[in-house]
């Protein structure tokens, strides 16, 4: 992976899922709210200001087990997500997905700090609504093939 150039990654193998939330104005201390839920605090979150989304990485095996949520929408296999280049940290005047929270290290977020700051911060707007744009054909960051199952509501 070069750190210059944005990267396609396949969600659902051993690597990490995404979950997908508003927020993006809120987000800066909905990250504070999981860095401080538990060490070693929020793993990567990717900013999509033409959504404006949030896409925060947690571990692989997520979207079994995540249980419907009005604010966040986890998408695995067989969906694949764009991951900025290493170094945008920052909105350009490009525009562009730029990292919220830095990809460095081997964390991920944990969906159930996650879960927490969602029904805290309750961003907007809802991933739901969005979800046929997605699907069929706006230059979003992640573009679903399909939708994952949701589980039992009581497993996250």
């Amino acid at each position: 992976m070069d750190a210059n150039e944005e990267t396609c990654v396949m969600l659902g193998g051993t690597l990490f899922d995404v979950v997908m939330t508003g927020g993006e104005d809120v987000g800066p201390a909905m990250v504070a709210a999981v860095d401080a839920a538990l060490p070693p605090g929020c793993g990567p979150v990717i900013a999509d200001p033409s959504g404006p989304w949030l896409y925060w990485l947690v571990k692989p095996g997520t979207a079994r087990v995540w249980a419907g949520h009005q604010y966040g929408l986890c998408l695995s296999a067989p969906m694949a997500v764009r991951l900025p280049p290493l170094t945008h940290f920052v909105p350009t005047a490009e525009g562009g997905c730029y990292w919220l929270h830095s990809p460095v290290g081997l964390r991920l977020t944990d969906p159930v700090a996650l879960r927490s700051a969602l029904n805290a911060y309750k961003p907007g707007p809802c991933p739901y609504e969005a979800l046929a744009e997605v699907m069929f054909g706006r230059d979003a960051l992640v573009k679903v093939a399909a939708l994952p199952a949701l589980e039992d509501e009581d497993d996250i």
